[in-house]
């Protein structure tokens, strides 16, 4: 059974699911299947302290876009491989 995945603001779940990929794909990508809770920051950004760092406090994060757009390749080339 797959733990759930809590911390990932909407906005950030949003722009994961714009890729074609889950939430939990995203996370598994990142930090590894084991993980139940995103240690990123909110945003979706891997560096939990993006938010308020790299753009401003309650903006979209443009660190997720790229960082769901490798996760969504990455899940796509191993699905070819299957």
């Amino acid at each position: 059974m797959t733990a759930r995945v809590s911390g990932l603001s909407r906005a950030a779940r949003a722009t994961i699911a714009a890729e074609g990929i889950t939430v939990r794909q995203y996370v598994d990508y990142h930090v590894g299947p084991d993980t139940a809770r995103w240690p990123g920051d909110r945003c979706g950004c891997t560096d939990d302290r993006c938010d308020g760092y790299h753009h401003m406090a309650g903006e979209p994060c443009p660190c997720v876009e790229v960082l769901s757009r490798n996760a969504a390749a990455t899940s796509r080339e191993e699905a070819m491989v299957r």
